[in-house]
């Protein structure tokens, strides 16, 4: 319970920097079909961030397929937006 709990607080402080990547991958590589290569964009911020910090409470590996999962949830619900126009 303590771990779900730690990682629930991460993805917390993590939603509005996640949400800034996504935008930012947006603008490095913009239009459509390019999702792959965002994703990957957003995944080498992130796991470089962790390497030099070493300090997070989880591992990369642990916190990549929840924040993936987020990151295509918030994808999905900002496109739905019309967010790009």
């Amino acid at each position: 319970m303590a771990k779900f709990i730690m990682l629930l607080t991460l993805i917390n402080q993590l939603f509005p920097l996640v949400i800034g990547l996504i935008r930012g991958a947006e603008e490095a590589i913009p239009g459509q079909g390019a999702g792959e290569q965002k994703l990957a964009m957003v995944r080498g911020m992130l796991e470089s961030a962790f390497a030099v910090t070493g300090k997070a409470e989880a591992s990369f590996t642990e916190i990549w397929p929840v924040v993936q999962s987020m990151v295509t949830g918030a994808v999905a619900a900002l496109n739905a937006t019309g967010w790009r126009r």
